[in-house]
Formats: structure tokens, sequence, C-alpha cells
């Protein structure tokens, strides 16, 4: 080391405290100043790279996003779109003379063409109701895209639009269903499905799928072959989609029969996720092998379309494959891999199977591969380090950051790092645990501490930015958040030991934990509290029932339990609160298959203080309607039929589900609802399917 350098290191170690103090604290505004970079896509010949960055106006609510186009030889970056409405999913022609997005500029969301040698973008689809993913067959005028319709409508655009304004307009006005996976996060059905539609060059529509299936299924992809001529799509055709995950992939033919024909029937799990090699041969996808297990392993598979075969090809790699994409040459496959809170990227080669990692203890959200496979594009970040582009060179090793759309935000506020230590868990598994100090930490000083637990359970806590992570420590907390048993990234037999044993190895890992951080001389002695969403929530509210150490003073009051249910929905912190509700998140999930478990021998996950009523017997014998709006007198409160309604939805349970909006109360003799007959919204104008309720109609 020379002496400038020994001279040099310890003066920037002793600045860098100053240079932190100088910024301000992180707020919870400073979460809506950041900017979204995402959905990158790489021209052809790789010399440009087109992208989406995203803004919010906390004030106005909204939120805009823009394309920008970067030269990658020289890394200036230029906006394409100024659209006050949002320009996503960007997509080369074949030729990279063009880009294709998607907008909803004019309405719904449609498919758009921007010509980069100059001129206005033109709208290429007019689909009634809006474009999901869409695709331009090569060569041609036509474009394959998904779209969700009533399926008694389909291409016919002014039926779609008859009965989507009956549905938002007409005089009933009630969600109904029949059966589970009515609604996902803040969508609803609404009788309405997913299908695949081809248009011409004259905006001729027609229907590749149909039918009350989805195509493809929720959260499922689908591909386009390169030469146009076929597609594989992802969907689930059990009986009761809810109780299984045995997705599969299907190829339909554009040229001929497009009867759908299912070519991973040898698999009783997942199949997903299907891509086309650039030559056409092979079919990368993503499978697991357990049936029923979600959260099993995700490898990658090859289904070589000639000889009709399946190879699976990373059965050695012990953690979950996440994101993939082929080479320009289909010789290699390049793939992210979950490994001990970051995701790392890995090359195989095809032809012979081996796997190498190339770049690892990076975040990486989202990467393209340059045509001749010297350089990785991809947006990374940790925790105290928002969003990029950077370009890895594969020849040096070396990353280097392309972009600076969060960089002014940066340089005024702290975002505060984490640090990663160990922690002797179960079993003598060491568990991983990230600290995040406060904004102008000084260690001779002592801080309240939050214990952050994920829920799933089986997912991982990764050195990503997350919004709490910085606007606790900008508050003055430390925070701490673990990867116990069940957390996947550390080998799947880790990730399985949670399965059956909710309240076992989990919660040794997070008193541990615990333990670790209360010796710690940097915290102080309260007030304290947990945070936890899902199962995350439910393992502090069991913790919560015995001495702890992370209880602050006077036992409950700025412990565990207090500050899980000092916010029902949210599961955020507020130590010293009083007790509001109930905290399960997760309940409804582990709830929806406890008949199963129970077939099985496994235990009740939940402890026998959180269980819930269970269902009436009343609804067993015939079908009945379980219905009912917040405070008509009637119907119990709404997050009941969460607890319910999952039992209910069983196939040896007939009952229908209705909710009705606030005030409006149904002419219901006593408190027994006759039976619905539904046949769609064609059939009763205005009511729309699966929202969840409060229970009446049962003596």
């Amino acid at each position: 080391m020379s002496l400038f350098q020994r001279f040099l290191i310890p003066a920037v170690m002793l600045l860098a405290p100053l240079c932190a103090a100088e910024k301000r604290a992180f707020q919870i505004e400073d979460l809506y100043r950041l900017k979204g970079v995402q959905h990158l896509a790489l021209s052809p010949d790789g010399s440009q790279l087109a992208f989406e960055v995203s803004t919010t106006d906390l004030k106005a609510s909204t939120r805009n996003t823009q394309l920008w186009l970067l030269d990658t030889a020289t890394g200036a970056s230029r906006q394409l779109s100024f659209s006050s409405k949002a320009d996503t999913a960007p997509q080369w022609s074949k030729d990279g003379r063009s880009l294709y997005f998607l907008s909803n500029r004019e309405g719904a969301n449609q498919l758009w063409a921007l010509d980069l040698q100059g001129g206005e973008a033109r709208k290429v689809t007019t689909f009634e109701g809006g474009v999901g993913d869409a695709k331009v067959v090569p060569g041609t005028a036509q474009v394959v895209f998904t779209a969700s319709v009533f399926p008694e409508a389909m291409t016919d655009g002014a039926k779609q639009k008859h009965l989507a304004e009956r549905l938002e307009n007409g005089p009933v006005q009630a969600h109904l269903a029949d059966s589970l996976l009515y609604r996902h996060w803040t969508e609803w059905r609404d009788f309405q499905y997913t299908h695949l539609f081809k248009s011409g060059a004259e905006g001729k529509v027609e229907a590749l799928t149909g039918g009350k299936q989805d195509y493809p299924g929720f959260w499922q992809t689908w591909d386009l072959s390169p030469d146009g001529k076929e597609l594989c799509v992802t969907t689930n055709t059990d009986p009761v989609t809810a109780r299984s995950t045995n997705q599969d992939l299907f190829l339909i033919s554009l040229e001929g029969d497009r009867t759908p024909r299912r070519i991973t029937s040898n698999n009783p799990a997942a199949d997903q996720d299907p891509k086309y090699s650039p030559d056409g041969r092979y079919i990368a996808y993503r499978i697991q092998r357990k049936s029923g297990h979600e959260s099993d392993r995700f490898r990658l598979a090859l289904y070589d379309r000639k000889a009709g075969t399946r190879t699976i090809l990373t059965e050695e790699i012990d953690n979950w494959v996440d994101g993939f994409q082929w080479s320009a040459d289909a010789k290699a496959l390049w793939f992210t891999v979950e490994e001990k809170g970051h995701w790392s990227l890995y090359r195989l080669d095809v032809a012979t199977g081996k796997a190498a990692r190339m770049l690892e203890g990076q975040s990486i959200k989202e990467f393209v591969v340059s045509p001749n496979q010297t350089s990785v594009y991809l947006t990374k970040t940790r925790v105290g380090e928002p969003v990029e582009i950077w370009r890895y060179a594969l020849g040096t090793k070396t990353l280097t950051r392309l972009s600076a759309f969060n960089q002014a935000l940066t340089e005024t506020v702290d975002f505060r790092p984490a640090e990663e230590q160990w922690v002797k868990g179960a079993d003598g598994r060491d568990i991983q645990v990230y600290v995040v100090k406060p904004h102008g930490f000084d260690p001779a000083k002592k801080y309240p501490l939050i214990l952050n637990v994920h829920g799933g359970p089986q997912m991982m806590w990764s050195d990503t930015l997350r919004g709490d992570w910085q606007v606790y420590p900008g508050a003055g907390y430390i925070v701490a958040f673990p990867n116990p048993h069940g957390s996947t990234g550390f080998g799947q037999a880790f990730t399985d030991a949670i399965s059956g044993d909710w309240d076992g190895k989990v919660q040794v890992d997070i008193a541990n934990v615990a333990e670790h951080l209360a010796g710690l001389p940097l915290r102080g002695q309260g007030p304290h509290g947990c945070h936890g969403l899902e199962l995350g929530r439910l393992r502090h509210d069991v913790a919560g029932g015995a001495h702890h150490p992370l209880q602050g003073p006077g036992g409950h009051d700025g412990g565990l339990r207090p500050a899980l249910h000092a916010r029902r929905h949210r599961g955020t912190v507020v130590p010293g609160a009083r007790p509001h509700g109930h905290a399960l998140g997760s309940g409804r999930h582990l709830r929806a298959h406890e008949p199963q478990q129970r077939r099985e021998g496994l235990p009740d996950p939940l402890p026998r203080h959180h269980r819930r009523a269970r269902l009436p017997r009343a609804l067993h014998p015939k079908p009945a309607v379980l219905h009912g709006a917040p405070g008509d007198g009637r119907s119990q409160p709404p997050h009941r039929i969460q607890e319910r309604w999952p039992l209910a939805g069983q196939p040896e349970v007939h009952a229908r589900l209705l909710q009705r909006p606030p005030g409006v109360v149904p002419e219901v003799p006593g408190r027994r609802c006759r039976p619905l007959e539904h046949r769609g919204p064609g059939s009763e104008p205005g009511l729309r399917e699966g929202r969840e309720i409060g229970i009446s109609g049962v003596s």
C-alpha cells in the first residue's frame, strides 16, 4: 500500500459520517420521489437499450411512465415519449428501426409503434377494452395479444362495451362468486377471462382461445415462435385451480387447427414461463416437481420441439431459478438464481448442460445480454441504493453505472445501507439477518429497534431498497430483518423446513435473532416492536405470548403483540399501541388449505386462540348465498368472509358469495337467503363477481 493510500483511506472513513450528516433523514415523501427504471429491451444489434422510467406525483396521487433510449456505446440517454399517460413495455421490430410499446394515451391500453428515424407514434391495435401483452408476428403486420374479455362477446367490440357498461352502471351493484380465485389483490374477475387474439393488417381480430378458461393463467406468460406460426401459453385446467399448482404448457397453431395441445402432461406440478429459442428448436421454461407445493424449487427445463422430449437443466443448482433469457445464437441460457439475499447471474451451455456463475453478490432485478455475449445490461439495487441501469463487462468483470435517475435524491437524502450478520438458529443453522442503522448513527448512543420478519413464508428478504427499511431508520430506529427457516435462497431443504412446522424452527430462529439483537450495545431499553406481513405477522403474535427479549417496559406495552395489533391490515409498528382488531394477514391463505392439511395429518398452522369460527354446517346440505354489506345489521364484518369463504369454496361445499355496497339491503326473509340463478352479466345486469363480504343467509 502506498503512503498516499495509507493516509487517504482513514481520511475517507472519518469523512463518511460527516457526509451522511450533511444529508437529511429519509422521509415517507422521499419514497414517492424515487424514479422507477424497468423493462429493459435491447435492440437486435445491441447498440440501443430501450426502457421505462416511472415517476409519482404524491399530491395528485398519479403515476406516469415514459420511454427512454440509451446508446450502449456512449452511455448517453434521451427521453422518447412525453405522454401524460403511461407508455410501457417497449419491444423492438426485427429490423431495429421501430419500437413498439403499450400506451393508454387514448383510453384503454393499445399497442403503438414509433419510427426511430422520426415521426409521431401510430396506433397499431384498436381492440375494445384494451390490449394486454402483445407481440408482433415477424415479417407481417399481424399482432398476437392478450385481452380480458367477457366470453359471451369475445371479438364483438360493441357487445364487450355494452356488457362493461351494464356491469358498471346497471341497477344491481354487487359481486358474485361461485368459486375461489374470484379476485387477485385489488383486481376483480367480474365475469371476465384472459384470452389470446390475433389482429390482421386490416384490423380484423380473431380469437385464438375461448371459454371460461384463462389463456394465460393469472401471473402466467406466453411466447410466440420465431417464425410466427405457433405460440406457447401457460394455464391451469385442473377442476379446482385454487388448490392446484399444475400449470401446463400448451401449443396453439396460428395456421389451421387452433385447439390448444398440452406438452407437459407428464408433470403434475408447475410448468410455466415458456421462451422459444431464437432458432426455434427449443422452448425453455421453469418447472417444479412436487404437485400442490407452490414453494417447490423452480428449475430450468428444455422442451425439444423436434423430439418432443423434456430435459431439466439446473437440477444441481439447489435454489430457485427466476428470470432467464436465451443468447442470440441459441447456444446458451442466462438466468438469475436466488442466493443468500441476492440474485446471482448464471450462464448455461445448452450443448453440455454446464452452468457457471457469472456475477454474484448483487440484487439483480432484470437483465438483457448483448448479442455477442460480452456485456450484460441490468437493473440492480441495494438497501441503501435506488435502482439504476448498469453494464457488466464479462471480459474485465467490471460493473459500470449507466444511468443516474435517482442520483439527485441520493445526494441530498441519507439512504441507509444494510449490514449483514449471521446468527445461530434452530438445528445449528446460520441465520442471515440484515441490520440498518438510523440516520446520524452514533455508536456511543442507544436506539430503539424494530424486528421485521417476512411473510410468504417461502421467500427471502434481500439486499434491495424498501421504503420501510428507510422510513424507520430516518425516524431514529434500527431495523433488522432475518431470513429464518422457510426462506428461499439457502437450499430447498431450508425452504421446506417450515412445512408443517409453522411455529417450530422458525420461531426458534426469530427468538435467537431477537436475543442477538437485544445483546447489541447499540440497542436501547425501548420502545421496541416487530413488523411483519402475512405469516410474518403470525410469527410475531405467537412469539408475543411469552417473555421475549424485544418486549419493552411494562410487559406487552411496547412489546410484540401491541405493535402487531396496532394497524390491522398494514402490519406497521406503533410501539406502545393497544391491540386493535386481528392481525393475522396470512390466516386466510393458510385456512384455505386446512382441509387438505388435516387429511394429510399435518398440524393446524394456527394456534388455537387464533382460529376463527368454521363454516356453518347449514351451508353443506344445499347451496346457500353468503351475502351482506358492512353496517346493514344483517351481515358480519367483511373480514369474516375472508376467514370462512375459502372453506365455502371447497368442491365439497356448495355456497355462493354475494357482496353488496354499504347501505344496500336486499329483500331477505329473516336471515335466510334463497339460492340465486346466475348466468353472467347478460342475464343479471350490473351484477359483479367476487368481492369479500360478511356472511348471512344462514340461521
